[in-house]
């Protein structure tokens, strides 16, 4: 069980291991909708009070991001860059 700023709370359960589980997955549950990540098929979708279903929301393209995870985690090693 975990709190956040705001006062709300959340409950994790992970597994790496869990057979016939799901897949990688990340769902979260709010008063006012859903939002579900599939991290192995690289999708999103969300729902509100009143949808009928989930949906994937249109992102605009110069709002989407890229995986930069290795990017970043070197970028942190090396520091900031500096100018000559």
């Amino acid at each position: 069980m975990t709190e956040i700023e705001g006062g709300a709370r959340g409950l994790y359960h992970l597994s790496g291991i869990a057979l016939f589980g799901p897949g990688f997955h990340l769902h979260l549950y709010g008063s006012e909708g859903t939002i579900k990540v599939d991290l192995g098929n690289d999708t999103l979708e969300i729902g509100r009070a009143g949808d009928d279903s989930l949906h994937e929301p249109e992102i605009p393209a110069d709002q989407r991001g890229d995986w930069r995870v290795e990017d970043e985690f070197i970028g942190a090693i090396r520091g900031p860059s500096r100018s000559a």
